[in-house]
């Protein structure tokens, strides 16, 4: 199994919710100079992985359902889905996507949290997450703005 940069608790991945990957894929790889591999995951999805040289930096996708707006999403890396789901729904959180194996190369769940900032969980599998982070092209940094930072 690949090692990987971030370890649990931390930011492992993103990825783009996008109506037109096309237009996506072309804008992040222009203006940051990544490369793109496309990964076929059913006869009407492909998701793409964005590369800096070798490195898996982020990802997009094509959005289907209407009234989605285009947005990152961003993973927090967990030993245990259910366990995280659990406890964020003790903690008033509403669950988007119930825990789900994602092929073989991990297990998500979508939360929002009581202030309805919405975030994923991710235990991984063959994809532990980001190969690069904290140089030029990579994630150096998340942040959370809310109206309401008590919740």
């Amino acid at each position: 199994m690949a090692q990987s940069v971030t370890s649990t608790g931390m930011f492992c991945w993103l990825d783009l919710s996008t109506p037109d990957s096309a237009a996506a894929t072309q804008f992040y790889t222009e203006i940051f100079g990544w490369g793109h591999i496309d990964i076929p995951v059913s006869a009407d999805m492909t998701y793409t992985m964005l590369l800096k040289g070798d490195k898996r930096v982020a990802a997009l996708y094509k959005e289907f359902t209407e009234g989605i707006p285009p947005h990152w999403l961003s993973y927090v890396k967990v030993d245990d889905v259910e366990a995280i789901v659990a406890k964020a729904e003790s903690l008033g959180a509403t669950i988007i996507d119930h825990p789900v194996d994602v092929n073989e190369v991990g297990r998500m769940a979508t939360i929002m949290d009581p202030g309805q900032a919405i975030f994923a969980v991710w235990q991984p599998k063959s994809h532990q997450g980001f190969d690069l982070i904290d140089e030029v092209g990579s994630l150096c940094w998340m942040e959370l703005n809310t109206n309401d930072p008590v919740t």
